[in-house]
């Protein structure tokens, strides 16, 4: 009788988990990120990924968010190779993903991919001359090769753009002066 109990209790738990939808799973894996448990949370995102790969048009959006938080949960723990899978997905179905190619970036410097973040920040400079994070980006990896003229040129053109797009963000205008404050002196 008591194995009896004991396999319905365990087909009940089986069936309890093989319903969780993908919901189920990015909700569960929201939270965990937000209690910085993040291999559990990309457990949860893997799992609601498998359960429903390609999003529908108008979740495009939606996955967008997802496929970032589950890339932000791999950098803080220091996967950067799976947080570029992540970011490049994003760009599989929002290929102008300006936020995805941010995040790229970022996790190529995680990887110390200079040459490669200073190849692509030039490029976006090329097509968007005020693009102030291409030139932080490319002064801050100029700065980690010991190319303090050009990276302080690129950190302080930085500022000057931020400052003129009146964009409102304290974090990154705070990185930014730090990062001349510690690396570019003037002579």
């Amino acid at each position: 009788m008591k194995s009896i109990a004991i396999t319905v209790l365990t087909l009940f738990l089986s069936l309890n988990v093989f319903s969780q939808t993908s919901e189920d799973f990015f909700k569960s894996a929201k939270a965990k990120q937000d209690a910085r448990d993040y291999i559990g949370a990309i457990e949860d995102y893997k799992k609601g990924f498998a359960l429903n790969p390609k999003p529908a048009l108008e979740d495009f959006a939606r996955y967008e968010t997802l496929y970032t938080d589950s890339g932000l949960c791999k950098e803080n723990n220091d996967d950067f190779k799976g947080a570029l899978v992540d970011y490049n997905k994003i760009l599989e179905f929002l290929p102008e993903s300006a936020a995805a190619k941010i995040h790229i970036l970022i996790a190529k410097i995680g990887l110390q991919d200079y040459d490669a973040v200073m190849k692509e920040c030039s490029s976006r400079i090329s097509k968007d001359p005020n693009d102030y994070k291409a030139y932080y980006y490319r002064g801050f990896c100029n700065v980690q090769i010991a190319e303090n003229t050009k990276g302080c040129a690129d950190l302080n053109k930085a500022k000057e753009l931020f400052v003129a797009s009146q964009v409102i963000d304290a974090d990154f205008l705070k990185e930014l002066t730090a990062q001349i404050a510690n690396n570019c002196f003037e002579h």
